[in-house]
């Protein structure tokens, strides 16, 4: 077998592969759900990667297939379209920052409007004027461009504004949770530039759709960025990467609305004494109850009085925890590692992260 040969069966398995893996394993997930899962993140996980199989199987009927492509091209289309908006609705839920807003209807109404009208004109509309061009080169491609103009504009669009409330969330959310592994959503970046990244690989892929192309090395990156994109949203869904400031359904004006003034001193013995910042997952939430306050104050007396976020404050607490450790003789047996997961990081990684933000703010 030679090489071109091997990497044109790794472009059409490894997706469909990759794909049907982190279905499985979701839905492994999905099956040990319990009170605390955020089962709607699963279930639009779900039906991704059950899109992204539909494409992969359209895309190898496109070139050994054609027959059963005419047959399944519609499918395709609607199935490209809604794996896009399914990414922006993770988007949407995992970012909310205020009270829930249910996702518009009309994110998955307009695709199906979309594909309805390329079925149209893909059949009904050719053949009347030409019957036999369907199993023509020129209706393949004309197909093929007509999806991947619709599916640059809804890349591009759903692309931009998943960024937009990102940009927004980072923003505000440290002033909500000092967790800064789950709360940095690098890798809902890695998603969307993933997306923008496939864009131009695709264009020259269908317009130069060939034996050198289907063989080339540049064909199996374009299918890397598209399995990479798979395993990112697999594995950080699955491991619950992410900080969701109002659980999916929640009502944030059921906070406690009581403004108590806090005694600064009265503040910093609680936070000497019950330690709270040695909770990895620590939010703003988890301290009202205590200081009998709300969240707003209690996020604007730490920006006014320290000059600082809250995620900034509880991981400079988590520092000095860590400095007392590390000249403590009863814990000289600990390594570094121990210590800075003891002063209450969840991983080395997101102490390097806020060592290295410490230093470029000095």
């Amino acid at each position: 077998m030679e090489t071109r040969e091997v990497i044109s069966i790794i472009n059409f398995s490894g997706p469909f592969i990759t794909a049907l893996f982190c279905l499985v394993l979701i839905i492994v997930r999905y099956s040990q759900r319990d009170e605390y899962t955020r089962t709607i993140l699963l279930r639009l996980l779900m039906i991704y990667y059950t899109t992204i199989i539909c494409v992969s199987f359209a895309s190898f009927s496109f070139v050994y297939l054609r027959p059963v492509y005419v047959l399944i091209n519609s499918l395709s289309m609607l199935s490209i379209l809604y794996s896009i908006v399914i990414i922006f609705h993770i988007i949407h839920l995992v970012t909310a920052t205020g009270k829930p807003k249910p996702f518009s209807f009309i994110h998955y109404l307009t695709p199906a409007v979309v594909t309805l009208v390329q079925y149209y004109w893909s059949y009904y509309f050719i053949l009347k004027t030409d019957p036999a061009i369907i199993y023509s080169s020129y209706w393949f491609l004309a197909v093929s461009s007509f999806k991947l103009g619709i599916w640059i504009v809804y890349g591009t669009v759903y692309s931009l504004s998943g960024l937009q409330k990102i940009i927004r969330y980072k923003e505000i959310i440290m002033n909500y949770s000092a967790d800064e592994d789950r709360s940095s959503m690098r890798w809902l970046y890695t998603v969307i530039i993933c997306t923008i990244a496939l864009i131009p690989p695709t264009f020259l892929y269908v317009f130069l759709r060939n034996e050198v192309v289907l063989g080339s090395i540049f064909s199996l990156m374009t299918n890397f960025i598209l399995q990479l994109q798979l395993v990112v949203l697999a594995y950080n869904m699955f491991t619950e990467n992410y900080v969701i400031m109002y659980p999916v359904g929640s009502n944030p004006e059921t906070e406690n609305t009581v403004l108590v003034k806090i005694d600064k001193n009265h503040f910093e013995q609680f936070m000497r004494e019950k330690k709270p910042y040695l909770n990895p997952g620590l939010r703003i939430t988890d301290l009202m109850r205590e200081l009998c306050t709300n969240r707003s104050y209690l996020s604007g007396y730490i920006n006014k009085t320290y000059s600082m976020s809250f995620s900034r404050y509880i991981n400079t607490c988590r520092l000095r925890e860590l400095k007392r450790m590390q000249n403590d003789p009863k814990l000289s047996a600990y390594d570094s590692e121990s210590l800075i997961i003891k002063a209450g990081f969840r991983s080395i990684r997101g102490y390097q992260r806020f060592i290295k933000q410490e230093k470029a703010n000095v």
